[in-house]
């Protein structure tokens, strides 16, 4: 018969893994040029906990996490290519009310991280996001959803706003759409805006 482990020998297994109080792995990657194991995770009671990325070697039997965020900081939508040791993903700031509960979310950049050296690096940050015309108001990362085999493209969904004056009501209008960020020039092309389409 086999053994089941109580939740608490369970618990204490995923401590000595690294895994923190209060998490659980929502998704799970692997990069082969480093042979690291690239986990996601997020709080068990959701909307408490910002979502958290951890890594480990594939020899290795504790995961380390990525950089060290700030409280209300999200590490998240994390994408990795096949043929180098990058990881880059998304990272929101949640906004909380006076009593401590959480009210929406900011974007707070866009990372790269090198698997090998654990060099992390800010790509992106909103006082530096590109806005393609005709947008010329507040711009963000929503996510990140694909990562080039060279390791110079993310592809995101962004928010894009624009200014429109009817008569004498200004106001600002969002679209979404998938884009190709060039993580060195950081030019953003738009690809596909993204109509009846809501997440």
């Amino acid at each position: 018969m086999r053994y089941c482990p109580t939740p608490e020998e369970r618990a204490a297994r995923w401590r000595a893994a690294g895994i923190p109080d209060g998490y659980t792995i929502s998704q799970l990657f692997y990069n082969s040029a480093s042979q690291v194991l690239i986990v996601e995770l997020c709080g068990m009671k959701e909307g408490n906990l910002p979502r958290r990325l951890l890594v480990r070697h594939k020899s290795v039997d504790k995961y380390a996490p990525v950089g060290s965020p700030e409280e209300d900081v999200s590490f998240e939508s994390p994408v990795t290519c096949e043929n180098r040791p990058i990881l880059v993903f998304n990272s929101m700031r949640m906004r909380r009310n006076p009593e401590g509960r959480r009210m929406g979310r900011d974007w707070n950049g866009l990372y790269a991280f090198n698997l090998q050296t654990t060099d992390l690096s800010l790509c992106v940050q909103p006082n530096d996001f590109p806005m393609p015309a005709p947008y010329d108001e507040r711009g963000w990362i929503a996510e990140v959803i694909g990562f080039s085999d060279d390791a110079c493209h993310a592809y995101v969904k962004v928010g894009l706003g624009i200014r429109q004056d009817e008569g004498e009501i200004k106001s600002v209008y969002y679209d979404y759409h998938i884009a190709r960020l060039n993580l060195e020039s950081r030019e953003l092309k738009l690809i596909s805006r993204l109509e009846n389409t809501w997440f």
